[in-house]
């Protein structure tokens, strides 16, 4: 009987130890996870605080992005190709181009590692933005950095209200009007393949029609109709669709 006792009693304690051994895993992993975001969120706004300084000035109808500006941004980065804005957003970051799309979804802006990663043209993309479909992507960083507001397309309200933004190139500048948003899965080619999309024009049009969650019915038209350059923002959408990614599309008019 006092056998008994003695092994109920060990096997209580190791399952004590057991227990809390698993408690104080967990609470480690959950500060792990905080602290791990919380560097995440830091890191962005760090370098979106210091890039700042080299922002391009807007330029008005008629003239070009200042190429004085993209001197000091390339001297930091010869991968910055671009400077991109959308209103009412946090969105306000210089784009650049890797040799291989996967690398700077881990290197911020200077080339630095950086898990917030930057706003990047696809590589097989012209990085003059000569392309008629041109695909940019970007993390959705929690805390709202990088392509975390284009959420804010899918409210009904904001999408109506909202939607200009400003493409600025060392050459070029574009006015941007945003005409859709909808989901996508992440290998959907019409979307992520801009040299196919450019070769299927009218397909990708019509998927945009079929599956847009909100919608500008005259410049959709417009763009069935007639030619014109489409920026296409791409990020992921967090929740049960983590197959799938947020695409905002936005017509491009040539400020020249």
């Amino acid at each position: 009987m006092k056998a008994a006792e003695m092994i109920l009693k060990l096997l209580n304690k190791l399952f004590s130890f057991a227990l809390a051994s698993m408690l104080l895993a967990a609470a480690s992993f959950s500060g792990y996870v905080l602290w791990d975001e919380h560097e995440v969120t830091e890191s962005a706004r760090a370098v979106q605080r210091s890039i700042q300084t080299y922002r391009p000035a807007e330029p008005s109808a008629g003239e070009t992005a200042s190429p004085a500006s993209f001197e000091q941004l390339q001297a930091l980065n010869p991968d910055i190709c671009a400077w991109l804005s959308l209103s009412d957003t946090k969105i306000d970051y210089p784009v650049v181009q890797g040799r291989m799309n996967g690398e700077y979804l881990s290197k911020d802006v200077y080339g630095g590692y950086s898990l917030a990663g930057s706003i990047f043209l696809d590589a097989r993309n012209s990085r003059q933005f000569e392309d008629a479909i041109l695909l940019v992507s970007g993390h959705n960083v929690s805390s709202g950095e990088m392509f975390a507001d284009l959420v804010k397309f899918e409210d009904a309200d904001f999408f109506e209200k909202n939607g200009e933004g400003l493409l600025q190139t060392p050459e070029r500048a574009w006015k941007l009007n945003v005409f859709a948003v909808l989901h996508a899965p992440a290998k959907e080619e019409l979307i992520f393949d801009p040299e196919f999309a450019a070769e299927n024009r009218s397909l990708l049009l019509d998927y945009v029609e079929k599956h847009a969650l909100h919608v500008e019915p005259e410049i959709l038209t417009a763009f069935q109709t007639g030619d014109g350059k489409i920026l296409v923002m791409t990020t992921c959408v967090n929740g049960p669709d983590e197959d799938k990614r947020r695409i905002v599309l936005a017509g491009m008019e040539d400020m020249r």
